[in-house]
């Protein structure tokens, strides 16, 4: 199969250090500590995943393959994580969820919707093999395979409208219609920036330009009047803030 390498010039200041790199275990969060031995097993498990996933695509990824790579049993990793499907999931939406968290904190975006968006498109350009391969797990013949990831993944996206609507930046709305919309419009944007149907970087203009005109219609008018400045003044050959200013 093709490889997809870095499509940003090296002038374009990501701040690798600090982005979350789906080759790298997820650190374990202060209360995980409890059991902390099978959490971090978990952990590199499904780092191993997303390894095959960007070596191999959907098909390369198997329970016997991830055990050989992880150096434990089949039967380790399908009492830690559970069955292919929930494996490649899990693998998936964790590293997505780092996303999340980073997208919460980051400052330069108007809310933390387009925060996550924006940042999703940031780790395709970093790391394309990965995210093409790991997007297309959303659309295989295995539909519960689908229905975990996108699910978690609106799930996230909910998350930021309620940190929005703790700020006063949100009207009463249907949050689980519009993220599931989101997600979609997401997933299949950067997917047609990775499979060469468009100019990267007219996507990530595209991209957040769409999500914000899809949350014109539910945020509140002054919050509209400051998102409208925010996108007219984005430049999508450029990271507005580094992360953790």
């Amino acid at each position: 199969m093709g490889y997809y390498t870095a499509i940003v010039p090296k002038s374009l200041a990501f701040h690798r250090e600090d982005f979350p790199d789906p080759f790298h275990a997820v650190p374990l969060a202060r209360k995980q500590m409890a059991c902390a031995n099978q959490r971090l097993r978990r952990a590199e498990i499904l780092c191993n995943v997303r390894r095959l996933l960007a070596q191999d695509g959907y098909a390369g990824v198997s329970l016997k393959e991830v055990a050989q790579s992880s150096n434990v049993s089949i039967q380790t990793v399908y009492n830690l994580v559970g069955n292919r499907t929930t494996l490649l999931a899990e693998a998936v939406v964790e590293h997505i969820g780092a996303h999340g968290k980073l997208a919460f904190s980051r400052k330069g975006y108007p809310n933390p919707i387009i925060g996550l968006c924006d940042l999703y498109w940031e780790g395709a350009a970093l790391h394309p093999q990965y995210t093409r391969n790991a997007t297309l797990t959303y659309f295989p013949p295995d539909r519960p395979l689908f229905e975990h990831i996108h699910k978690r993944g609106a799930l996230l996206l909910r998350e930021g409208f309620r940190v929005m609507a703790a700020e006063g930046k949100l009207r009463p709305c249907d949050h689980q219609a519009l993220s599931s919309r989101i997600a979609g419009l997401q997933s299949i944007t950067v997917l047609d920036g990775l499979t060469g149907f468009g100019d990267l970087f007219d996507l990530r203009r595209e991209l957040v330009n769409s999500i914000g005109l899809m949350l014109m219609p539910v945020v509140t008018g002054q919050h509209a009047a400051d998102m409208e400045v925010w996108l007219n003044a984005f430049d999508p050959r450029a990271i507005n803030t580094p992360i953790g200013e």
